[in-house]
């Protein structure tokens, strides 16, 4: 049986920002570019997006497309590759418990935690993106990771909206 999620607007969305992690201009700007070197089709879509969600959707893709290049470039060996993957896990656990001892130098990392800080991602979809990125690190079949992964793609993009799930997605 499938339950469908109702969604609606999220009211104050702006009460966690006291937590930002302040991404810069450059930050931004290393997500815009970086998806349009590696993203093309995302990059065009968010050029569509109003300018808030604009930010929030090139952090929330920027953090797919680093979490894709993980498994392009371990080519048969996993131990590199879980390695990264728990630094993402780290990372996103750092975004949501101690955003202001985050890691300098990592822009796509500043962006997500001001995107998490500013629209209040949940942590939950960020993870089981991760868990379906490590699943097909382990298994090696990238097809069967859209199925896991857009799920919690399109949750997170939706909560960039300022759109929130009443209800748990039983499936997701």
């Amino acid at each position: 049986m499938i339950r469908v999620a109702r969604i609606l607007p999220r009211r104050n969305i702006r009460t966690a920002s006291v937590r930002a992690a302040h991404a810069t201009a450059e930050d931004h700007a290393h997500c815009a570019a970086l998806l349009r070197q590696k993203d093309y089709d995302y990059w065009l879509t968010g050029l569509m997006m109003p300018a808030p969600a604009r930010q929030a959707f090139y952090a929330v893709r920027s953090f797919n497309v680093e979490t894709a290049t993980i498994l392009d470039s371990v080519r048969g060996n996993l131990m590199p590759g879980k390695l990264r993957m728990q630094w993402w896990r780290d990372a996103v656990h750092a975004c949501f418990m101690e955003p202001h001892n985050l890691p300098q130098g990592y822009p796509v990392l500043a962006c997500l935690a001001d995107t998490v800080a500013t629209h209040g991602l949940t942590r939950r979809w960020l993870d089981r993106s991760l868990d379906a990125r490590e699943r097909d690190l382990e298994v090696g079949q990238p097809e069967s990771m859209e199925v896991r992964h857009g799920c919690a793609r399109l949750a997170l993009f939706l909560q960039c909206f300022c759109f929130e799930f009443v209800r748990c997605i039983p499936w997701a």
